[in-house]
């Protein structure tokens, strides 16, 4: 028996009106919001941990769309001060227990004032009947103003790391850490490196030849190519990493790239990818 786990960035960061938005990472926000319910739910997954799903009111929508799929989410709450929050959602088809969510103490100025960067926490059981913890987050990209290797944005997203890394590997439960963590050892390796040092296993190279990397954030996705972020070089940032001792009740034995196939959007003239990020997706089997 065994389970497959995959993360995905949504890429729906907009502040402002649809028609006139203030600001946004990648362009036609709605139009791909409306289409990604329907790619998760032919995917077949058991778990899956989002990001940049911002507004209770998108989140229970598509808490709604999968239900047919992945019955049991755990979201984050909406933060009234803020005209963002911290947008992770956790969706399965498992049972699971004691969602919770902590704000990540670290943060740059512009990223506190918009949002809420956070680390989610639900217990899941296994097919087996083991219980797991699955952590969800998405750590600092720079904000709006700094590059997302900058000095300034690698030293608040260390701090971040070590915060989740705490917490993963202090929990009584093996876990699984999920998420956009922008930071992989082509990028911001000294970042990445904090996980390698504590012991957790990448699961994505674990269970593929090693030399598969597959980008996530790729630069000449067309929604990518007006980003602040338009000059980063492609890179695996969303991530499935594995205590120690998750690693020995679960064994990662294939990966694969999801939601990478330009799709029809509607009120849009050509097909896109429905996200600025590929999604991720391992199977991990009983050992």
């Amino acid at each position: 028996m065994g389970l497959t786990v995959a993360t995905w960035n949504l890429g729906l960061l907009q502040v402002g009106p649809a028609r006139l938005p203030m600001f946004q990472f990648a362009p036609h926000v709605d139009a791909r919001a409306s289409v990604q319910a329907d790619l998760i739910c032919r995917s077949d997954l058991d778990i899956l941990a989002v990001q940049e799903c911002f507004g209770s009111a998108r989140r229970d929508r598509l808490t709604e769309q999968l239900a047919d799929h992945l019955p049991v989410a755990a979201t984050s709450p909406s933060q009234r001060l803020r005209p963002l929050d911290a947008g992770l959602m956790v969706a399965g088809r498992l049972a699971c227990r004691n969602p919770s969510i902590e704000r990540l103490g670290a943060r740059l100025v512009d990223e506190a004032i918009f949002a809420s960067p956070s680390l989610q926490r639900v217990e899941v059981r296994t097919p087996a009947g083991q219980w797991i913890a699955v952590y969800n987050t998405h750590t600092t990209a720079g904000g709006i103003f700094r590059h997302p290797e900058s000095r300034r944005a690698e030293a608040v997203r260390a701090r971040q790391f070590r915060q989740i890394i705490a917490r993963a590997a202090a929990d009584p439960l093996p876990a699984i850490v999920c998420g956009d963590i922008n930071a992989s050892p082509r990028v911001s390796p000294a970042n990445f490196a904090l996980f390698d040092q504590a012991g957790f296993i990448d699961a994505v190279q674990e269970a593929a030849d090693p030399n598969f990397a597959p980008v996530t954030w790729e630069q000449r996705n067309p929604l990518n190519i007006d980003s602040p972020h338009a000059t980063s070089p492609d890179q695996r940032i969303d991530h499935i990493l594995l205590t120690p001792a998750l690693r020995r009740i679960l064994r990662p034995t294939g990966s694969r790239r999801l939601f990478d196939e330009p799709v029809a959007l509607p009120g849009v003239d050509r097909p896109l990818t429905a996200s600025d990020h590929y999604g991720i997706a391992v199977r991990l089997e009983e050992e």
